[in-house]
């Protein structure tokens, strides 16, 4: 493989996930780039508020990594600079709170030897450190690990371990969708599938994720959760009927899951009752901000994560 790849990192996650996680994320990334035969480029977007710590530059080297500021900008705004500055041929999006696995970076960009192929999408899955990230695996919106390395067409992606042509993702940017934080990534999705443009999803290509951190992370992830879902929605999906059918679906999912797979992703039998009721606690939240958004409540239309 002789692509040139750049790799857009956001660095507007790791105010929320800490600076620990982001230097395991960069120790990841030196790794998977000194094992690509590729020229990689490494983008690190970040808004004017934020110094990059640990640098990363320093972390990288001897990789090529440009800091590209973006004042202000947003998650997805970040990652649209990115895009916009790239040379590679190939334009990989890894965020600056996931840790990628040995082999990740070589195993998104393997489908690319198609020609025809213009999207790969990689797997994203809740970091089971402790008793709390596990129920989170359990019940929200990542699925659980997989291991049998099947690539297969998808109908979405998550915007923390994606690749386009650069071609492709410059001319379909990330949309903005006013007053919310998270989403664009579903809407890119349809807007991708309505142009005649394949999603293929390799679960070979995996990374952990974190869950949002206890206490306010934990009620503003949500609300801004159900916030964005009600203001991507249309129609009768925009609607309180809507609203509650989401929420019973997610926590009738949640449990279920919670309580037939809990051993699959080493959650005690005595978690289980606190993980269901950490799971109706989440989708509680979401619905109240899904109510928020229809209501237009200022304190709800606010909330950024």
């Amino acid at each position: 493989m002789s692509k040139s790849i750049s790799l857009v990192v956001e660095w507007a996650n790791v105010t929320l996930a800490g600076a620990t996680r982001a230097k395991a994320m960069l120790e990841a990334l030196r790794r998977e780039i000194g094992s690509c035969p590729c020229d990689v480029e490494v983008l690190l977007c970040h808004d004017a508020a934020i110094t990059p710590e640990p640098d990363p530059s320093a972390a990288l080297a001897p990789a090529s990594c440009r800091l590209l500021m973006a004042p202000g900008g947003s998650y997805y705004e970040l990652k649209n600079r990115g895009a916009a500055e790239a040379r590679g041929e190939i334009v990989v999006f890894l965020d600056s709170d996931v840790v990628a696995e040995p082999g990740w970076l070589n195993a998104i960009l393997a489908p690319f030897e198609n020609p025809q192929t213009l999207c790969v999408a990689g797997e994203s899955y809740i970091d089971p450190a402790d008793s709390y990230s596990r129920a989170f695996g359990l019940f929200w919106l990542f699925p659980l690990r997989q291991e049998n390395g099947l690539l297969r067409p998808a109908p979405r992606f998550w915007a923390n371990n994606v690749a386009f042509r650069r071609a492709v993702i410059q001319q379909y940017p990330f949309p903005a969708i006013e007053n919310t934080s998270r989403g664009a990534c579903l809407s890119l999705a349809e807007e991708l599938a309505r142009s005649g443009i394949t999603i293929w999803c390799t679960n070979a290509a995996r990374v952990s994720h974190p869950p949002p951190r206890w206490g306010r992370h934990f009620v503003l992830r949500a609300l801004a959760q159900g916030r964005d879902r009600n203001l991507r929605a249309s129609g009768w999906r925009a609607s309180v009927l809507a609203s509650v059918a989401a929420f019973t679906l997610n926590v009738s999912r949640g449990w279920s899951r919670i309580v037939i797979q809990h051993r699959r992703i080493g959650l005690a039998a005595p978690a289980v009752p606190g993980a269901l009721l950490l799971c109706l606690a989440y989708y509680s939240l979401m619905l109240a901000g899904e109510f928020g958004a229809l209501l237009r409540l200022p304190a709800v239309m606010r909330v950024e994560v």
